[in-house]
């Protein structure tokens, strides 16, 4: 039988080490031994070890003094402690101790099998939790939010300020912006990483719903109540909570969710008792609530609380210099689910991407991209490759020519100038209109910044 798992047992008597040795390396087990306590830490600093079996009475030092310095080393093993005196008492002071279980001697070798099988299992959980926690850390750390633009740089700056302090934070920002994204990330780069992070769509969930969505409810409190349900609140006990289009709640649940921030408890519907919950609160909307406020839409009181801390998402259109970078983690991703080899954007593909304003911002590139992967022929996705929405006039001259034209009868009439002369002076008069700005200039012309880069460059043009 082929296990995996590594057992350290650690009794003074060797007769019962040997018996142990012979059954569980027949089970498949790799078995280490040590006389007494102080042998099996020494152990335990050379080796790695799953299990270790640990005997109470041993002489130099015995296993609760033993288990101690296990748990207090921190080491990810588990203990299951081994006596011939079994008492209620000392199960007890085994478990307060950290000790996984408990076996008295003569010991039954199944229920011992069935036992360490349980222990590794437990800690086998465990590590695929923590590489998960690691895996979800790694992925909403703040490298993760793809950007180098001044915009998304204030935005990183501001997330660093609140991953530990508990103050309540209002994202806002057009769909598709990311907000979800920066939740995320403040729950899995804070102090609260460890605990639960439950989403909810205020949006998404009709409105006789909600209460119960959010605070549960008690069997029988209405109709369909057929069993105790646990709200988003509880179940959020410890982590966060992140309430998505906040401004999409009916008033009659704002002063609810206002006595939660307030009173930090919770009352499910039909219940007749208030729960205590530990809960941090991220909040999000894309509609104004300054607005929604004087319209009567909104509680002033709930905004305020809300939005403690608040963090504006900017839209895509306003942080241009970051379309390229997403547009190839994007097209990276892609390519991967399509089984293609792709490796870039044609120029003109590129300068398509960045003079589109993208109203449905962040999702809106990502589905296109992954669209425009599917389609792709060759190893970059072309001009050709983008729907016409996003190529502009696609039957027309191209983006480029089209600036040209816009731009052309801008300039002093003269005789006819070489194209050269022609370019330089648009070129010019477009930074002029941007006030030094290559981006802004580089948009209105339709090219990208590479391209106008080279053309400065060439024309002796300093910005």
């Amino acid at each position: 039988m082929d296990q995996e798992g590594r057992i350290l047992v650690v009794d003074d008597e060797p007769l019962i080490v040997k018996l142990l040795k012979h059954n569980l390396e027949k089970s498949g087990y790799e078995v280490l031994a040590a006389g007494n306590g102080r042998e099996g830490l020494e152990v335990l600093e050379k080796e790695v070890v799953d299990v270790v079996l640990l005997d109470i009475m041993m002489p130099e030092m015995d296993g609760m003094e033993a288990l101690r310095r296990i748990k207090a080393s921190e080491r990810p093993v588990l203990v299951i402690m081994l006596t011939a005196k079994a008492t209620i008492d000392t199960a007890v002071s085994c478990m307060k101790e950290g000790a996984h279980d408990f076996l008295s001697k003569p010991f039954d070798v199944d229920r011992l099998q069935i036992t360490i099988r349980n222990a590794i299992q437990t800690l086998q959980l465990t590590r695929q939790v923590e590489h998960l926690r690691s895996e979800l850390s790694e992925k909403y750390r703040f490298e993760s939010i793809i950007g180098k633009s001044r915009p998304i740089k204030h935005v990183c700056t501001l997330l660093s300020k609140v991953l530990d302090v508990d103050i309540t934070v209002l994202i806002t920002g057009e769909s598709g912006t990311g907000k979800e994204l920066i939740a995320r990330a403040i729950h899995y780069r804070g102090h609260r990483k460890d605990g639960p992070f439950i989403t909810v769509n205020c949006a998404a969930i009709p409105e006789n719903l909600l209460e119960s969505e959010l605070f549960g409810h008690e069997r029988g409190s209405f109709s369909g109540a057929v069993a105790q349900r646990i709200g988003k609140f509880e179940q959020a006990n410890g982590g966060t909570i992140f309430l998505d289009e906040i401004g999409e709640m009916d008033l009659s649940l704002q002063a609810k969710i206002l006595r939660v921030l307030q009173q930090r408890e919770v009352e499910r519907v039909g219940g007749r008792g208030n729960i205590p919950v530990n809960v941090r609160v991220l909040a999000a909307t894309n509609c104004d609530l300054s607005e929604l406020i004087k319209e009567g839409k909104f509680r002033e009181d709930l905004y305020y609380r809300i939005a403690a801390f608040p963090i504006e998402v900017p839209a895509l259109r306003e942080r241009r210099d970051d379309i390229p970078l997403l547009a190839h983690h994007f097209l990276e991703q892609s390519a991967a689910d399509c089984n293609k080899k792709l490796d870039g954007y044609s120029d003109r593909a590129t300068e398509a991407l960045m003079a589109y304003d993208w109203p449905g911002n962040v999702r809106e590139l990502e589905n296109i991209i992954a669209r425009a992967a599917l389609l792709a022929t060759t190893s970059q996705v072309t001009y050709d490759d983008l729907p016409s929405l996003q190529r502009g006039l696609s039957d027309g001259p191209s983006p480029r020519a089209s600036a040209v034209e816009s731009i052309v009868d801008l300039l002093p009439k003269e005789d006819i100038l070489p194209f050269e002369v022609i370019e330089e002076r648009i070129i010019r008069h477009s930074l002029q209109l941007a006030g030094g700005n290559v981006t802004t200039a580089a948009n209105r012309l339709k090219l990208s910044r590479a391209t106008l880069y080279r053309k400065l460059k060439m024309y002796g043009i300093e910005v």
